[in-house]
């Protein structure tokens, strides 16, 4: 979606319909300069004077459209929701400054913590420190960097861009996941790697010692009183279910959040 609004398909010539989409993202980034950053997926104005964990950003980006069909009658379509643009900003700022950004307030009050723990321990940003750490201050060559990043991959052709969008997502996906499901965060980065390797849609199968341990424990228990041959069945099966609503997800491009699933 990104690239389609930069305008760089479009037919030359051709009136564009042009919309502003302004929407608020919440980031453990912070920054203390308060001018707007103007980077080629959208623009951001930062929140100054912050002292909690993660702060609000506003967004801005351009949805642009043709205003005239191939046979030179008007579009209708003037504009998209930008609810997609607003979503792909936010995992692309995500994946190259290695930091939180989401819609979900929600969401990113839950992963990035107050103070981060003296001890390693189960958490988030014991996990993957820098993504989750509270108060991560971005520095003007942060924000170069990500700029650079995005100007290159919007420059990409469509399919090495949407190889690499998907691989994108995915490891977002699979950051925000980490402490729902730490074996389907594995699944999704391996997913990543093998989408830039191949271009396919298909994950390593899980097997049952890297299964979710809450849902093994619960599946285990339930078929105890089964022979080893049925009750290797039952896992067998439930393996394979889990890999074909996984599958389906990828395939349409899931941006699945912990939150909502």
């Amino acid at each position: 979606m990104l690239q389609i609004a930069s305008g760089m398909y479009f037919r030359p010539g051709v009136p564009l319909h042009e919309t502003l989409h302004r929407f608020t993202v919440y980031t453990n980034g912070l920054r203390i300069d308060s001018a707007p950053v103007e980077a080629p997926i959208g623009s951001l104005r930062f929140s100054t004077g912050i002292i909690a964990p993660f702060a609000p950003v506003t967004v801005e980006v351009w949805d642009r459209l043709e205003a005239e069909r191939p046979d030179g009658e008007p579009e209708s379509m003037v504009a998209t929701s930008g609810e997609d643009l607003v979503a792909d900003v936010a995992t692309v700022l995500a994946f190259a400054l290695d930091t939180t950004w989401s819609t979900d307030r929600d969401l990113v009050r839950r992963l990035v913590p107050n103070t981060l723990p003296d001890r390693p321990c189960s958490r988030p940003s014991s996990q993957l420190r820098g993504t989750f750490d509270p108060h991560v201050l971005l520095s003007d060559d942060d924000l170069a960097d990500a700029k650079a990043f995005s100007t290159r991959l919007l420059a990409l052709r469509r399919p090495e861009y949407e190889k690499a969008i998907r691989a994108i997502r995915r490891v977002v996906d699979a950051t925000l996941l980490i402490d729902d499901d730490v074996s389907l965060a594995y699944t999704l980065f391996v997913a990543a790697l093998e989408s830039l390797a191949g271009g396919g849609t298909t994950a390593t199968p899980t097997t049952w010692d890297r299964f979710d341990g809450r849902r093994r424990a619960l599946i285990d228990a339930a078929v105890e009183d089964l022979s080893e041959e049925q009750a290797q069945r039952v896992r067998t099966a439930v393996l394979q279910a889990d890999a074909l609503g996984l599958s389906r997800g990828l395939a349409g491009g899931s941006r699945r959040s912990p939150s909502t699933t």
